[in-house]
Order: structure tokens, then sequence, then C-alpha cells
């Protein structure tokens, strides 16, 4: 997506807002990797697995991500 376009709709702090919500450091360099796709597949993909998520709190609740580790560099 073109730089100009994100600066109009101030893109950087819809990023901010929802890595303040983020419960780990993972989710939140996650989010600045994967924050922008004007793909429609990736897109539908994305929301599909959003609503999946959503449905999952809502019947099981939030999951405990205290114990949840970065183990990338040992693999």
């Amino acid at each position: 997506m073109k730089e100009r376009t994100l600066k109009v709709l101030e893109f950087d702090k819809i990023l901010l807002k929802l890595a303040s919500k983020m419960e780990t450091s993972i989710g939140s360099d996650h989010l600045s990797k994967e924050a922008v796709s004007i793909d429609i597949n990736i897109i539908e993909t994305k929301q599909r697995e959003t609503t999946e998520g959503v449905k999952k709190i809502i019947s099981k609740g939030h999951p405990p991500f205290g114990g949840i580790y970065k183990i990338r560099d040992y693999v």
C-alpha cells in the first residue's frame, strides 16, 4: 500500500492502538509484520481467522498467555 495512503489514514496510530491491546510481545511483533495487505484473498483469510478467534473467546473465555516465550532463536 502506498506510504501516502497509510499516512492519510493515520495507520501508524491504528497499529499503536492495536499493539497496546496485545497480551504478549510476540503478538505485537506479528502485528507490525503482517499489518498491511491489499490482496483480497489474504484480507478474507485474516477476517475469517479473526471471526473464529472472537467466537472462541466468546464461548471459552480468554486463553492464558502467561507462559508463552519466544523460541524461534532456539529452533
